[in-house]
């Protein structure tokens, strides 16, 4: 058996512990001691007990943040919408999209037009998956219920240009005339 013993006198250094040193900076917080907090009692549930009568008015909702920059009687500014659909409609032309998509935002009569002619592009075969991308979009108000918009577009191997008219109807933005060229 080997036995290994260390001497505290060799270089004038002692093995025993040494306590941290204090970290630099800001000094030490106290330590914070466990507290447990009163409890609360609640009240005993009774069915016969009459129901608590509001004494003020009912607490005001939180508006949401798209909502809270609006007026009342302007709404939003449909320059993303218009990238959106025309996106869409393109897609739906190629057959990589269901146009059902965009019944919400198509006036019926755009929609009943897109679907004959979605009727011919399908017949002739799927294309690509790939999806368009919108170059440039310029919006101009016409009035506070109505805007036109252009929209360039590039679709696999071509650059596209389309013309939108979107009139504000019951609270959201819809298109009433679409021109894809």
């Amino acid at each position: 058996m080997t036995t290994t013993m260390l001497s505290p006198a060799r270089h004038g250094r002692t093995f025993a512990p040494r306590e941290p040193a204090p970290p630099r900076g800001r000094p030490a917080a106290p330590p914070v001691v466990p507290t447990t907090a009163p409890r609360i009692r609640p009240e005993p549930f009774s069915a016969t007990a009459a129901p608590r009568e509001r004494t003020g008015p009912a607490p005001a909702l939180p508006v949401p943040a798209h909502v809270a920059g609006r007026t009342a009687g302007r709404p939003g500014d449909p320059t993303a919408l218009a990238c959106s659909i025309t996106q869409a409609v393109v897609e739906a032309l190629r057959g990589v999209r269901p146009l059902a998509q965009l019944t919400r935002w198509l006036a019926p009569e755009i929609h009943a037009a897109l679907a004959r002619r979605c009727s011919v592009t399908l017949a002739e075969g799927p294309g690509s998956t790939r999806p368009a991308r919108v170059r440039r979009a310029r919006v101009h108000r016409v009035d506070d219920r109505a805007a036109e918009a252009t929209v360039v577009i590039e679709d696999l191997d071509r650059v596209r240009a389309a013309a939108l008219r979107l009139e504000h109807v019951r609270g959201a933005w819809r298109v009433t005339a679409l021109v894809l060229g």
